[in-house]
């Protein structure tokens, strides 16, 4: 892993390193096509998202643990000349929310990696924001446990 951020990056020979020389004959290892920096998440507070590489469009998406989904996608005027960076605008979780973050680019979901599991802080700045969690458009479910074919 990289100590570039809290998303992890893996190098090719990292990678190389776990597998067989014979799987590695037949698969194509390539490194990630960006290196993301995430800063300090806290409550309310700007939380800052650096890149090197990648190819526009960019979506940022994070996972909180029991909530939806938020993708959110980053303006073209945020990445030039081979740099990208961004905030999400006072980031909506509250303090000890766990959540993943996720980014991706042109080339395929989760392009960037995601990022190990990340905690909000304590507001810094003191802003008041909406933390309340969107309410979801529907819940799926199944009567019974899911079965495996035989």
């Amino acid at each position: 892993m990289s100590p570039r951020g809290n998303i992890p990056h893996f190098s090719s020979d990292y990678i190389a390193s776990q597998f067989s020389p014979l799987f590695l004959e037949h698969a194509k290892i390539t490194p990630p096509s960006l290196l993301v920096t995430v800063g300090n998440p806290t409550q309310c507070d700007d939380l800052p998202v650096s890149w090197t590489g990648g190819q526009a469009p960019f979506q940022i998406l994070v996972t909180a643990f029991d909530q939806p989904l938020r993708n959110i996608y980053v303006p073209a005027s945020a990445f030039s000349n081979g740099k990208g960076s961004y905030s999400i605008s006072q980031f909506p979780f509250t303090t000890g929310t766990q959540f993943l973050l996720t980014m991706s680019d042109n080339t395929g979901f989760g392009s960037g990696g995601t990022s190990t599991i990340l905690t909000v802080g304590s507001p810094v700045a003191n802003n008041n924001c909406n933390t309340t969690s969107p309410s979801q458009d529907f819940d799926f479910s199944t009567p019974s446990t899911i079965q495996q074919c035989k």
